[in-house]
């Protein structure tokens, strides 16, 4: 990535890199049992149809499936992990901005927006939750990435 830095953005911070990720990049063994299961509540109104927006008061599956899964690779659901921001960063926070050239590394910072950006925040491509009583941090907020 081009808007990555040369030097360490971190100034010396450790890199988080979940198990599900660190599996992947062959950095450790797969562990047995697996390190994540998935369930869904049965007393939720799901929609399964991928190609259709869900009725009100119904939760897409897939979707949330696919949350879900993001989270086990290494896409923290933030506000319930042991990181500390202070010393620790993942992935995601090398591409977390508050403005063009303005690199956000901790994924709560008050108030502030933060966004992604895969061009040293020239370009928004979808704004995260940077609140904690919104639900996850670094989810998409409100709904999704901005439109192109």
């Amino acid at each position: 990535m081009a808007s990555l830095p040369a030097a360490d953005p971190t100034n010396g911070g450790n890199f988080d890199i979940g198990t599900g990720d660190a599996e992947a990049l062959g950095l450790m063994s797969p562990a047995t049992p697996a390190v994540a299961r998935l369930g869904f509540a049965s007393n939720i109104n799901w929609s399964f149809d991928p190609s259709v927006t869900p009725a009100a008061n119904t939760t897409d599956n897939v979707g949330t499936i696919e949350h879900e899964i993001s989270e086990t690779m290494g896409r923290y659901a933030w506000g319930g992990t042991t990181v500390d921001y202070a010393n620790a960063f993942t992935a995601l926070d090398l591409f977390r901005y508050a403005a063009a050239g303005v690199r956000v590394l901790a994924p709560y910072h008050g108030n502030a927006t933060a966004f992604f950006s895969l061009d040293g925040g020239a370009s928004n491509l979808g704004t995260w939750n940077n609140r904690l009583n919104n639900g996850d941090l670094a989810d998409w907020y409100p709904q999704g990435p901005a439109p192109g």
